[in-house]
């Protein structure tokens, strides 16, 4: 099952059956459904990131789709707007809850990606491009991983707990700690070259994440 924004174009030539289930945005404003929209990240995944439905779950969706075409075979009256978009929305939140499960099934796979996010996150640093102030952000590193940006911060923060941000954050500072080994640099200098604004600005955040000031850690 795959979740398209305005605008994209959806495949079917591989498909023996399809459905597709379209509605206006105007169906779904000032709604609840419409307010909370943005949570729903499938929308921006890339099709081969599709949902991978068992029969059971196939038959839930289906079920949710039929709902919405009762409702259309329904005269509109003023229940219209807001039975169609509770069948909408149970649908997307059935689907979270499929995509959350396909994650967990894909723990091998997710992991594997992991390593491949931590090695762009390191070239990154080893090339000095931190200096700029600047940290790779998910749409950064997404073409060079053959991945959406939306998939691959769901991913993370699915395996991790944290947002793509925040996990380019721990990794700053785990760089920071292999520098700090080498008693050859300065914490200015290392500051310098992970792109913090200031020396401070560096102890501050690594003691945040770490308890220790710098220099409290290089003597451990």
């Amino acid at each position: 099952m795959q979740f398209r924004r305005p605008g994209k174009t959806v495949l079917t030539k591989n498909a023996d059956k399809a459905a597709i289930l379209l509605f206006h945005p105007d169906i779904i404003s000032c709604t609840p459904l419409g307010l909370a929209f943005g949570r729903h990240t499938f929308f921006g995944y890339a099709g081969d990131e599709a949902l991978h439905l068992s029969f059971h779950e196939a038959e839930t969706a289906q079920r949710c789709i039929d709902g919405v075409k009762s409702e259309l075979r329904h005269g509109v009256d003023k229940f219209s707007q807001t039975l169609i978009c509770n069948h909408i929305e149970t649908l997307l939140n059935y689907s979270e809850r499929f995509y959350a499960r396909q994650f967990i099934t894909r723990h091998d796979v997710n992991t594997a990606l992991i390593s491949r996010i931590d090695k762009a996150i390191d070239e990154y640093m080893a090339a000095g491009r931190a200096a700029t102030g600047t940290m790779p952000t998910a749409q950064d590193m997404a073409p060079g991983l053959k991945v959406s940006a939306a998939y691959l911060d769901d991913l993370l923060r699915h395996e991790t707990g944290k947002h793509t941000a925040d996990y380019v954050s721990l990794n700053r500072i785990k760089t920071a700690k292999t520098m700090l080994m080498d008693h050859g640099l300065t914490t200015a200098e290392i500051s310098a070259a992970l792109g913090f604004c200031s020396e401070s600005c560096f102890n501050a955040f690594f003691k945040k994440i770490t308890g220790h000031e710098p220099e409290e850690y290089r003597k451990t």
